[in-house]
C-alpha cells in the first residue's frame, strides 16, 4: 500500500542508469533486489540516450521506471513506499529568497515535462535548497491516486462551515481549520464545528491528528 500520511512529502530521488539492470515485467512496477530502478516491457539500454528525471515525490520515495506506458520507452519517477537502499534521510529542505526575483535565487523557470511523473506532477515548481547544494527549482511526483489502491480518507462536505482567518474568526462552538484530505486534495480555513476531526474519516491504518497552530491543521497519518 503506498504512502498517504503527509510525514514523507519531501523524499530525495534515487537516480540510477538504465544499462545492466533487470526487467521487470509487471504494469506496476514490482521489484526483486534494487528498489532504486526497474523497468516496464523496455529493453535493458532503451532509456540510455534520455537521463533519468531527478523530480522528488509526494507521499513517497522516488523510484526510476524506464517504461513504455505512453507508447515509447523512456524516464519517469514512480513514488515507492519503501526509501530506496542508499536513502540519507537527513538532508535538509529549505526555501530559497525569491523576494527579489527568482533569477536570481534559482536562475529561470526550466521547462518540465509531463511525461516524467507516472501519474503526473503535483502543486507548483518551487525555488528549493536540498543539503549544502546551490538554490534550485524543484517539481515533484505524485503517487497512484488513492481512488485505484482504495485508500482513499474521505472528507464529510456537510461538516464544514464558513471559511476563516485571523480577521474572520468562527463563532464559539467551531474551530477554524484547514484538512488535507488526500494528496492534492486540500480544504483552505473553514469553520468546523465539534471536534473537527468529524469531518474527516482516515483510511485503514490511519488515524485523524491535529495540529497546534492557527488555523489548526488537520490530517491522516500513521
Amino acid at each position: 500500500m503506498r504512502l498517504l500520511g503527509w510525514s514523507l512529502l519531501f523524499a530525495g530521488a534515487a537516480i540510477v542508469a538504465c544499462n545492466g539492470m533487470s526487467t521487470s515485467e509487471s504494469s506496476v512496477g514490482s521489484q526483486t533486489g534494487a528498489l532504486e530502478t526497474y523497468r516496464d516491457g523496455c529493453d535493458a539500454d532503451a532509456c540510455g540516450a534520455r537521463p533519468a528525471p531527478q523530480h522528488r515525490c509526494v507521499g513517497g520515495y522516488a523510484v526510476s521506471v524506464c517504461t513504455q506506458a505512453r507508447g515509447t520507452c523512456g524516464w519517469q519517477v514512480d513514488c515507492a513506499d519503501e526509501a530506496p537502499p542508499e536513502y540519507d534521510g537527513n538532508v535538509g529542505v529549505s526555501s530559497c529568497d525569491v523576494n527579489t526575483t527568482a533569477a536570481q535565487a534559482c536562475g529561470p523557470l526550466p521547462l518540465y515535462d509531463d511525461k516524467d511523473c507516472v501519474y503526473g506532477f503535483i502543486g507548483e515548481p518551487q525555488c528549493e535548497r536540498y543539503g549544502n547544494a546551490s538554490c534550485a527549482w524543484s517539481r515533484r511526483c505524485r503517487p497512484q491516486p488513492c481512488e485505484q489502491t482504495g485508500t482513499c480518507n474521505e472528507l464529510d462536505r456537510s461538516k464544514l462551515g464558513a471559511s476563516c482567518d485571523a480577521e474572520n474568526p468562527c463563532p464559539t462552538g467551531f474551530t477554524c481549520a484547514s484538512i488535507s484530505v488526500n494528496i492534492g486534495e486540500h480544504v483552505p480555513p473553514t469553520c468546523i464545528e465539534g471536534d473537527v476531526c468529524s469531518a474527516l474519516t482516515c483510511a485503514a491504518g490511519l488515524q485523524c491528528y491535529v495540529a497546534n497552530s492557527y488555523p489548526a491543521q488537520v490530517g491522516c497519518g500513521r
